[in-house]
């Protein structure tokens, strides 16, 4: 005769009300079971009665004096099913993290967290320059308008493509950035994509090889200035911020540093090597470390004027300021009204698209509301400043280009270009001495700085030339004709 036992407690836990409903009636039992939430418990409760079973098969329990035998037996098997749950739901949870992460806009916040922390470094191990985490942040804003706008925020590194980077390079184009700064964003997220592959989110090739990186040729104008143009400016009559401006400016024309390296600057920046002056410090983009003699006697003057201890302003405040001076100089500095073809920047081309728009609509007699007819009132001015055309605020050349004049695209950036090309020109100083002061290391970004390559290239072709004894100098050749 087999044994009975009476009662246990199967530790398997179910909704009161809905057992009260079912426990009762064969066909709504029966259904349950089938159910989403029955089919569980009915699994866990064979399992029990599984395990009991063997333990009476077994005649390792005689009756329910050996219950509590049995309650072992039941809690093993409902704490192996809780086991696995948990298991279960930390490996689904594992990689719903796991595809969260490699979805790109996901990487991208994390990633521009950790430069800002520090947690992130270069490939060389260093930290990010603050002005290379702006370039990352100003990207990540284009890049996460590009993606809501084609609908693909969830998009995954291994859903990148060929398509989906000349939509993206297409975007940039539409919306009016200039070839430099789609470079710029499509080497970071080249850079991006490269580092979400070392951490292994990825293994297809695609991702790695779609981006292109188009040639500049809508540049912006970016010229320097000539000796007496910065003569001029040190002799300029200014006071309050402008001269504190252009003291800085000029400044920075002979040492040939981003204005960012001198938000941190003082006279201990300073020293004195063999009687010479010496400014020292460490560039914030890139962590160089330089080291610049100052010879010229209006520099030193400057520095004794402020006791090394110069004005500290923005690259923003440094160009607003910079253009007033500029444009007060080009009145008796007839050079800087020389016009030079450029680009408009994405703002501009939104602001001349505006206002063409408000003269369409008050030629069509629209009414425009106060603050159209204020914006439109100094925009009309500015057209008539800048010798636009009808429905433009920029003037064209003859060729369509955008131009504008030189004092007008003199900003921060002038004063490392000024001194790459001037030093270059007059051959006091080698490459190598030059790239030591400006701090660069890559002799191809350095050449950009020089802007008039092509001139002194000419000319060392026309004094080689010269110097050939078979051929006569053009002034010979006419006096001979």
């Amino acid at each position: 005769m087999g044994l009975r036992i009476s009662a246990v407690n199967t530790h398997v836990s179910v909704d009161i009300e809905t057992w009260r409903k079912v426990a009762n009636n064969p066909n709504r039992l029966s259904k349950f079971w089938q159910s989403n939430e029955g089919q569980p418990i009915y699994d866990q409760l064979t399992k029990v009665m599984g395990a009991v079973d063997v333990l009476l098969q077994s005649g390792d329990v005689k009756g329910m004096e050996d219950k509590a035998k049995i309650d072992d037996a039941i809690k093993k098997v409902i704490m192996a099913d809780a086991i696995k749950q948990k298991e279960d739901a930390d490996l689904s949870s594992k990689k719903a993290q796991e595809r969260e992460n490699k979805k790109v806009l996901v990487f991208l916040d994390k990633f521009i967290d950790g430069i800002k922390k520090g947690t992130i470094l270069t490939r060389s191990k260093e930290l990010y320059g603050d002005d290379t985490i702006r370039i990352y942040e100003d990207f990540a804003k284009v890049f996460k308008s590009f993606v809501s706008s084609i609908h693909k925020q969830e998009i995954t590194f291994s859903e990148i493509d060929e398509e989906f980077a000349n939509s993206f390079d297409k975007y940039m184009v539409n919306h009016g950035f200039m070839d430099n700064t789609i470079a710029k964003n499509t080497n970071c997220i080249r850079r991006i994509c490269r580092y979400a592959a070392d951490k292994g989110l990825f293994n297809e090739i695609a991702p790695l090889n779609v981006w292109h990186t188009r040639n500049a040729k809508n540049t912006k104008a970016t010229p320097y200035l000539e000796e007496h143009e910065i003569n001029a400016l040190y002799e300029m009559e200014l006071s309050g911020e402008l001269e504190k401006v252009r003291d800085v400016f000029f400044f920075d024309l002979f040492v040939a540093q981003r204005i960012s390296d001198f938000e941190k600057f003082n006279d201990d920046n300073f020293s004195i090597i063999d009687g010479d002056l010496c400014l020292n410090l460490t560039q914030k983009k890139t962590g160089q470390k330089v080291l610049i003699p100052i010879a010229d006697e209006r520099v030193i003057d400057i520095c004794k004027k402020y006791n090394n201890d110069l004005p500290i302003y923005t690259p923003q405040a440094i160009n607003r300021y910079i253009k007033i001076i500029m444009e007060n100089l080009a009145k008796d500095v007839e050079s800087l009204n020389e016009l030079y073809p450029t680009t408009l920047t994405a703002k501009e081309r939104e602001s001349e698209k505006y206002y063409a728009d408000m003269i369409k609509k008050r030629e069509n007699g629209e009414k425009l509301d106060e603050n159209d007819r204020k914006a439109l009132s100094k925009k009309i001015r500015m057209a008539r400043a800048n010798n636009a055309a009808s429905m433009q605020l920029y003037a064209r050349n003859k060729n369509g280009d955008i131009v504008k004049p030189k004092w007008a695209l003199i900003a921060s950036h002038t004063c490392r270009r000024t001194y790459v090309t001037l030093n270059l020109a007059n051959g006091v100083l080698t490459v190598d001495e030059i790239m030591s002061v400006t701090g660069h290391r890559n002799a191809r970004v350095f050449k950009q700085y020089d802007k008039r390559q092509q001139e002194i290239i000419a000319q060392g072709i026309a004094r080689k030339l010269k110097a050939h004894k078979s051929i006569k100098p053009a002034k010979e050749i006419r006096m001979a004709q």
